[in-house]
């Protein structure tokens, strides 16, 4: 009875992979370590080494709100056709913004609250 079911899923399961309409692709999400985002300051590759894939965090949907996550370097990975669609999201405990004036341009740095740091 159980390889019947076995059986059955087996001929089932490229339809259960496929996406339901109006539904956003799945995406993986990676976590960086620190000798990760050391190589990639350092070295400037674009070639994302298999070695990045190590600490799988979570799989999620396309429209993923990455301020959920911790601070840190995360890579999310989908498929695009035949290759890989990788992207670098950083989770910092501030943000830099730039402002226009007209007469020049300033730097504000804000923490996570938004309030100015000086």
């Amino acid at each position: 009875m159980k390889l019947k079911h076995f059986f059955v899923l087996y001929l089932l399961w490229p339809f259960l992979l496929q996406a339901q309409p109006g539904s956003k692709p799945l995406q993986l999400l990676y976590k960086l370590t620190d000798a990760n985002c050391r190589h990639l300051l350092h070295h400037k590759d674009p070639n994302i080494q298999e070695s990045f894939f190590q600490h799988l965090v979570d799989s999620t949907r396309e429209n993923f709100n990455f301020k959920q996550l911790p601070f840190g370097y995360y890579l999310s990975v989908k498929a695009n056709g035949e290759f890989r669609d990788v992207r670098l999201h950083v989770q910092l405990p501030f943000s830099v913004e730039l402002l226009d004036n007209d007469r020049g341009f300033h730097l504000l740095v804000l923490d996570t609250l938004g309030n100015a740091i000086p």
